[in-house]
């Protein structure tokens, strides 16, 4: 018989639905009573049982819901202990060495702290239970973390102190290295620390064995390594043969190649200090060679040198090269011996008066090598000199060593230079003409930095290095660079000229060619009207010297170009910043003293006195015949000059150039009248 369900507690129970019974239906009005009652009864029912069904759907619904609640309150204090366990791992993870033997008394307890607020939180012991276990697992797993980085941080620990002590005990056998117990002592002290940390790591017998045997072979290496940091090479060689057989190979290799460096460096060392000695001789040379050169001076005037003069020169002269060319002056030759070390004027003076007595007196193969042998000396020197002066003074011993410049910059440069410019007036004794304070490699390295300046910080730059040394000396440092940078060449070769408005002539050079690479300047060029046409015609053949005339026509052309950058195109004009201004003087071109005008110049020629002649006393040679030094002066005015360098000037007389008893051009220097 069908069932309908009815809801009770604590489940739902069934019973049986009530029996319906067709009967006939009973006649007259007691019967259609019944039978509406019957049907009221059924009806009932199947309310009843509906109801009943709607009742327990809801109930499986609000458990439902609650289910749900219960995983959300769950999942939210699962969500807040895990936040909570990240920072501790954070702080686990950035706690470092001994300071992490003290996490486990906070961590774990936090954690335990934590679970115990959180669950108190929860409403049901569903939710307690469920977060129970959730919070069991994360404590594990937090206490494994905690355990793992606290015993590998012990570990780093325990190593780091354990490395220091060894550390500490080999540098205490370097600082007592002439000990030798302190050293068996600091080596007994590391074997123990060794064998400790391997015992409480677990580590076995042979760590510990090549562990120590490290140790012991670096203490050994630090024993040695201050024997050599105190130059005591032959103490270390003997350790090294007692300690040798305890080092590691590459170690004991690596001292090894330090003592034959060392053996080397010693024999090397030896040989320098000869060089010091012969440096220290040459130094007396210089002092020498001042007193030799008065008293041949003394002797080639014709005079009879006093017996307490000679004795003077002998002792200034005596354990220096000048020493027998002293003796040869006195017997009109000098040694071999003592050649190589004088002035390239003076060996050139040698050789021509060798050759001279070999024409008058006659030669013999020994007097033809003797000289042969002496050219080839002078001319190693003099391409020596060529090359680069100062290193050819230090290796000639002219110099004992160079004076240190500071090339970082050009203001550096200036303000270290004036030791490096007194050398370089030694080395000038020794060429017979001015020569470059700098180095050629120096003088590359300020000419590559110039170049990278603007032309304003050029100028200045330039201004200041001629201000630091003087202007033949500079014109020697262009010549250096020259070719690397024509130019900053002719920028230093005008130094501190100025225009009549008080600019740096230099300043129209490195503008004008900065205008040409720049090609902001149109330049004018043919044969007959371009700018070096004009040029050339207007210097004409006012220098001799053809390197000289390139120059001035180069320096002219730039600075042509820097006027035209500046809206103006004058190169008479250039010319005359450029070479100080050429003029007509007795049938020939000639260049002005800067600043100098033609009256004036022809005023300080009319001047002149012996104090103007650079090079002669007393006589001049005009065609090999002397002439007095007052004929000479009366004779400057009415005779034709010769440039010779910015405001000095060589005299042309009878068909030639006036010279010196040494055979030389005389030079006089002409400035305005109120200069001379």
């Amino acid at each position: 018989m069908p069932r309908v369900p009815t809801y009770g507690q604590p489940q739902v129970q069934q019973r049986a639905i009530p029996g319906v019974r067709l009967n006939a239906a009973p006649s007259g009005r007691n019967g259609i009573g019944e039978g509406l009652q019957q049907l009221g009864a059924d009806v009932g029912a199947v309310a009843n049982a509906e109801r009943q069904e709607r009742e327990r759907k809801a109930a499986e619904l609000a458990a439902k819901e609650r289910r749900r609640a219960d995983q959300v309150a769950v999942l939210s204090a699962e969500r807040e202990l895990s936040d909570f366990q990240l920072q501790q791992e954070t702080q686990i993870g950035n706690t470092k060495g001994k300071d992490a033997a003290g996490l486990p008394d906070t961590v774990v307890p936090g954690l335990d702290s934590k679970i115990q607020e959180i669950e108190s939180r929860l409403s049901n012991d569903d939710q307690k239970f469920a977060f129970a276990n959730m919070a069991a697992n994360r404590r594990e797993s937090l206490n494994r973390y905690l355990t793992r980085h606290v015993g590998e941080q012990i570990r780093n620990y325990d190593k780091q102190e354990t490395d220091a002590f060894i550390a500490n005990a080999r540098d205490e056998a370097g600082i007592h290295y002439k000990d030798p117990q302190r050293i068996k002592d600091a080596v007994i002290r590391q074997r123990g620390a060794i064998t400790d940390f391997a015992r409480a790591h677990g580590m076995g017998d042979e760590f510990i064995q090549q562990a120590v045997s490290d140790a012991v072979s670096k203490t050994h290496k630090t024993v040695l390594d201050r024997y050599f940091a105190n130059g005591e090479s032959d103490a270390a060689e003997k350790y090294f043969k007692t300690s040798r057989g305890e080092m590691q190979a590459d170690e004991a290799t690596r001292v090894e190649l330090t003592l034959e460096g060392l053996r080397v460096a010693k024999a090397q060392k030896a040989e320098a200090e000869a060089r010091r000695a012969a440096a220290e001789a040459e130094r007396r040379m210089r002092n020498a060679q001042a007193q030799f050169e008065a008293a041949n001076s003394i002797i080639s005037q014709g005079k009879t040198l006093s017996p307490q003069y000679v004795q003077q020169v002998a002792n200034q002269v005596a354990g220096t090269p000048f020493a027998a060319a002293f003796q040869e002056t006195l017997r009109q030759g000098p040694e071999n011996a003592a050649f190589g070390s004088q002035p390239i004027a003076a060996q050139d003076e040698i050789i021509n008066r060798l050759k001279a007595q070999s024409n008058a007196q006659g030669t013999d193969p020994a007097r033809e090598k003797q000289i042969k042998q002496l050219e080839q000396i002078r001319d190693a020197a003099k391409r020596d000199y060529e090359d680069d002066p100062m290193s050819a003074a230090v290796e000639r011993g002219v110099l004992p060593d160079l004076a240190q410049v500071n090339v970082a910059s050009p203001q550096a440069l200036a303000g270290t230079i004036q030791g490096r410019v007194m050398q370089a007036q030694l080395v000038q004794q020794q060429t017979g003409k001015p020569v470059s304070p700098l180095l050629r490699q120096e003088a590359e390295a300020l000419s590559q930095q110039l170049s990278t300046l603007p032309v304003k910080q050029k100028t200045e730059a330039v201004a200041l290095l001629s201000r630091s040394m003087p202007g033949p000396m500079a014109v020697a440092l262009a010549q250096q660079i020259d070719a690397k940078d024509k130019s900053l060449a002719l920028a230093l070769t005008m130094g501190t000229a100025q225009t009549s408005q008080g600019r740096f002539t230099s300043e129209l050079i490195l503008s004008g060619a900065q205008a040409i690479k720049d090609k902001a300047v149109k330049v004018e060029q043919g044969a007959e009207a371009g700018w070096k046409a004009q040029i050339a015609k207007e210097i004409g053949e006012a220098y001799t010297n053809q390197k000289v005339r390139d120059n001035a026509i180069e320096a002219s052309y730039f600075i042509t170009a820097g006027l035209a950058a500046e809206g103006e195109v004058d190169p008479r004009r250039a010319v005359r910043l450029a070479t100080g201004g050429i003029a007509e003087f007795n049938g020939s071109k000639i260049p002005l003293p800067y600043g100098v005008t033609q009256d004036q110049f022809e005023d300080s020629v009319r001047a002149v006195t012996p104090a103007n002649v650079m090079n002669a006393q007393e006589k001049v040679y005009v065609n090999g015949q002397v002439v007095t030094m007052d004929a000479f002066i009366k004779a400057i005015p009415d005779s034709q000059l010769i440039d010779a360098g910015q405001g000095r000037y060589a005299v042309r007389a009878g068909g030639g150039v006036v010279t010196n008893d040494q055979g030389r051009a005389v030079v006089i220097k002409i400035g305005a009248p109120n200069a001379q």
